[in-house]
């Protein structure tokens, strides 16, 4: 699927969820099914309605506050999106701060 008929699908999810009083669960199922996301972290971020370079600074901004600043282009966006499309996994490291980042 292109990335704006993605958009499009998602911000509509949002709005509905919003509307009916969805669990954040239940609008990650629905992006991951309606938009055909390749994996649920990507269909986390969507849910967020967050860009991959939100969710790096978020990364970062966590990190940071641990005492574990990293360096400007850790993790990439290359990098990160790997990860989104299943083809490959992020470390422990960095599933802590995407861990507590994902909506509740």
């Amino acid at each position: 699927m292109d990335p704006q008929s993605r958009d499009v699908i998602c911000a509509e999810l949002r709005a509905t969820a919003a509307a009916e009083d969805w669990s954040p669960w239940q609008l990650v199922q629905a992006i991951h099914d309606k938009a055909e996301t390749p994996t649920l972290l990507m269909a986390w971020r969507l849910a967020a309605g967050q860009t991959q370079a939100d969710v790096i600074a978020g990364i970062r901004g966590l990190a940071a506050d641990d005492g574990h600043p990293l360096l400007p282009q850790q993790p990439s966006i290359p990098h990160y999106s790997r990860w989104e499309n299943g083809h490959g996994l992020p470390g422990r490291f960095y599933r802590r701060y995407l861990d507590r980042q994902c909506p509740s």
